[in-house]
Formats: structure tokens, sequence, C-alpha cells
């Protein structure tokens, strides 16, 4: 489905077969993630840049790679959508890698330097919550939603919704591949 080494325009094909440059909703806002609003059948459909889009994926892809050359690697999913989290959990029950998924950014506190936290879903950008996850050890967040933030407190973000399950489980077979990939 996705390989990220053999062809260079195979991650952006899976972009456009997977629906993952279009969202259910049109956004007033400018902004440069969002290309264009149209209509489909009655409903408002936006269309993703797909450039920025790609270079926020590998954005993505480059961190779960830097992490997985690491030991002691953590990776915790913020999940709101319980079937989302039952889905993800036994996708990687049997996998080797250290992954927490979750309904809260309540997380138990680590001695290692190598984690990463990916919320999938709105969750409150206060400075209190990022001073939480700083004394946890969780230096590397990565959010993906289209909330229009005007400080991102450095965190990276990938602009789209995953409440479509075709999102969802485009974003599981990434990082799965990413991070078996030898």
């Amino acid at each position: 489905m996705i390989k990220l080494k053999k062809d260079n325009t195979l991650l952006l094909k899976s972009l456009v077969e997977s629906d993952f440059l279009l969202l259910n909703k049109k956004s007033g806002k400018k902004s440069r993630f969002l290309k264009t609003n149209f209509k489909v059948n009655g409903s408002e459909v936006s269309y993703l840049d797909s450039l920025e889009t790609l270079k926020t994926l590998k954005q993505f892809i480059r961190i779960l790679q830097y992490l997985q050359n690491k030991d002691k690697n953590i990776f915790y999913f913020i999940v709101k959508n319980k079937q989302f989290i039952k889905i993800a959990e036994s996708f990687f029950k049997n996998k080797p890698f250290n992954i927490h998924i979750k309904d809260s950014p309540n997380i138990k506190k680590s001695n290692s330097d190598n984690q990463l936290l990916i919320l999938f879903d709105h969750i409150n950008n206060n400075s209190l919550l990022l001073k939480k996850l700083f004394d946890k050890n969780i230096y590397l967040i990565n959010k993906i939603n289209t909330k229009f933030e005007q400080n991102n407190w450095g965190t990276y973000k990938i602009f789209n919704e995953l409440d479509d399950f075709k999102k969802f489980i485009f974003f599981i077979v990434l990082i799965e591949l990413t991070l078996n990939k030898n």
C-alpha cells in the first residue's frame, strides 16, 4: 500500500487514494494548509494543499525514524474516539514497539527521553499542559487536527481531521510501515 523508500510518488499517491487531502467541512479561514473549498452532493468539502500536507507527514515520518533508532523509545497515542482506540490497540497488539494508546494526556513519568506524544484530537493548547508534558520528559509532540492556533508551543502539526475511518487506518498503517522498516 505505502512504500516509503522505493518510489517518491507513492506517498503522495496514497494520500490521494485515502482521501487524506479532503476535509468533510468547509473552513472559512485562510490557511497555508487549505487549497480550495467546493461542493460535492450538496455538502461543503475543503481540499488540503498536497505539498504542505506531504511536508508535515514527512516531518512526522522522520520523527518516527529518529525514535526507531533510539533505545527505550515510547509512543503515546491520545485518541478520544473509543472505536479508534480499540482499532489501534488491536493493530499494535503483537508489534515490537512500545506504544501506549489512551483517551487522555494523563501519562506517567518515564526516565526515557525518547518519547513521542501523538494527539489525534483537539486538546486545549495551554502552557500548563505543555509544562506537565515536559516534566514527564515528553519533548516531541505531534498534533493532528484542524484547529487554527496562533502559537504552536513547539509542537509539530498535521492539519487534518482523522474522524474518518479510512484516514485513521491510513495513518496507523503509515506509522506501522515506518516503524517496521529496517
